[in-house]
């Protein structure tokens, strides 16, 4: 779920919640988003599947949501 706070994942193992500026860049492919950490020591990376938004629109509104928050690398 991606809201204005920023990303909750679920797993069958558990939640975890990630605040924009935890991952303050992403990338984009033609498969998924890439969200980066920005940590110099460890790269920290959440991929965002786009077979997983809704809508005809819904990686345009997922691009947009990102790019209020984040940096596009």
């Amino acid at each position: 779920m991606v809201s204005d706070t920023g990303v909750s994942l679920a797993t069958d193992t558990g939640t975890q919640t990630i605040s924009w500026a935890g991952m303050p860049r992403y990338a984009e492919t033609p498969d998924v988003f890439v969200l980066l950490s920005s940590d110099s020591k460890a790269l920290g990376v959440t991929m965002l599947p786009k077979r997983g938004v809704q809508g005809l629109d819904g990686a345009d509104r997922l691009r947009a949501v990102l790019d209020r928050h984040l940096t596009r690398v």
